[in-house]
């Protein structure tokens, strides 16, 4: 996994944040959610666990936050340095770190970014144990997973089961692939995070798909579009057809 992260590094910010062309924009979309849902807080300590390129690192400096990141893969610290001293002419604290053994002490963050890096592991209580441990009284973390209840996986599965998802991948070129991605339940996601002390505060759902895989990659310009359109259900009762969940916590229990 460190290694397919290492490779994407390079053209990570421009192909997920600048040059969306074709494809959907589900970075840009999980971004912008998670800057909305804010509070109007603007100061304080923030971590963004999974930095990648230090999109986010950017934007919470910007709005006042003193600013840390971390990243299992050296390449996207090395990426996110650089970007970060671009856009800002300031220095970011920056860890090459494994979000299951955090090298910072109790209660250390008021806000805590963690987008996309769950879901990647094989199991979530070590990483969200952490997230736990590391914010502070009354602090706020953002988690994101992939949705399971979205209807579209059902179609991925049989066509993973059947072994046309594998052959399709590498016609098309695609020769890495970092470990699966598990699929979350978001209550089972919150009731996880409620036993740690943080309690839901808002969620949204993002990266729509009228058609599932393969047609959306078929068809990618009307996909893309219309997706784009849908994103409008993100916090409505429809919003669990999004792929991508976002959950905002907490910390108001004693863990």
């Amino acid at each position: 996994m460190i290694e397919y992260f290492d490779n994407l590094a390079p053209n990570y910010f421009d192909k997920n944040y600048v040059n969306i062309g074709r494809e959907y924009p589900v970075l840009y979309f999980r971004h912008k959610y998670i800057l909305t849902m804010l509070d109007d807080q603007t100061s304080g300590r923030a971590i963004d666990l999974g930095c990648g390129s230090g999109a986010m690192l950017v934007d919470l400096f910007k709005r006042g936050y003193e600013v840390l990141g971390a990243d299992i893969s050296s390449q996207m610290i090395a990426s996110a340095k650089a970007f970060f001293g671009k856009s800002t002419r300031q220095r970011c604290p920056l860890f090459v770190a494994d979000i299951e053994h955090l090298p910072f002490a109790d209660n250390s963050f008021d806000l805590i970014v963690c987008a996309g890096l769950i879901e990647y592991l094989e199991e979530d209580e070590d990483a969200l144990r952490e997230i736990a441990r590391v914010l502070s009284a009354d602090g706020e973390a953002f988690i994101s997973v992939t949705n399971i209840l979205t209807p579209f996986w059902i179609f991925l599965a049989v066509l993973m089961l059947s072994g046309v998802w594998r052959r399709f991948r590498l016609l098309q070129g695609f020769k890495q692939y970092p470990r699966k991605v598990r699929l979350h339940f978001p209550r089972v996601l919150r009731s996880k995070l409620s036993r740690l002390g943080l309690v839901m505060v808002n969620e949204a759902y993002f990266h729509f798909s009228p058609l599932p895989f393969p047609l959306n990659q078929w068809f990618a310009d009307f996909s893309t579009r219309v997706g784009i359109r849908m994103e409008v259900l993100s916090k409505t009762p429809m919003g669990f057809l999004g792929r991508g969940y976002i959950l905002k916590v907490a910390k108001r229990l004693a863990c």
